[in-house]
């Protein structure tokens, strides 16, 4: 019968203990909430803590309580951060379209030049061959001029 009225009194006893425990920490916490004080030193620096210390120019500081944001002030951050977003994708998507029309614009550049260098052989040159296979063949007049042509018309094209 002994052991029986062992078991039936420890959850008692861890009740009791588990309340005291709870009201020491209850109790400790209104302790080391005591305030903050803000003090100027004798050096000129500005100090925060719990102690002043011996100053007499020191001062409470009231800290702010956390307190639940307003549902309204939620949705206003929400909507915020979506027009970011927005902004950022608008940003982005300017920003590769910029690079395409670079590289769009370097292309031309390059076409341009190279429809130059092509006029400008056809007419300082007399001659003009291409090459076909392991063989040489001169363009004759007309091919030529056609070749002067097509020159001119990608000039038109690609040089703006």
């Amino acid at each position: 019968m002994n052991s029986f009225s062992n078991i039936i009194r420890k959850p008692k006893v861890m009740r009791a203990g588990m309340i005291y425990f709870i009201l020491a920490c209850l109790l400790s916490s209104s302790v080391f909430a005591s305030g903050v004080y803000r003090w100027t030193d004798e050096h000129g620096n500005v100090q925060f803590g719990d102690n002043p210390g011996q100053t007499k120019s020191a001062e409470s500081v009231k800290i702010p309580v956390f307190k639940a944001a307003d549902p309204a002030y939620l949705n206003h951050l929400k909507q915020q951060k979506k027009y970011l977003n927005a902004r950022q994708e608008e940003r982005q998507k300017s920003g590769e379209k910029k690079e395409k029309e670079n590289s769009l614009k370097e292309a031309m550049a390059l076409k341009c030049k190279a429809a130059q260098d092509r006029l400008k052989m056809f007419t300082e040159h007399g001659r003009v061959y291409v090459e076909e296979g392991d063989e040489r063949r001169y363009l004759n007049g007309n091919e030529q001029d056609a070749e002067k042509q097509h020159a001119n018309d990608d000039i038109l094209t690609y040089c703006r």
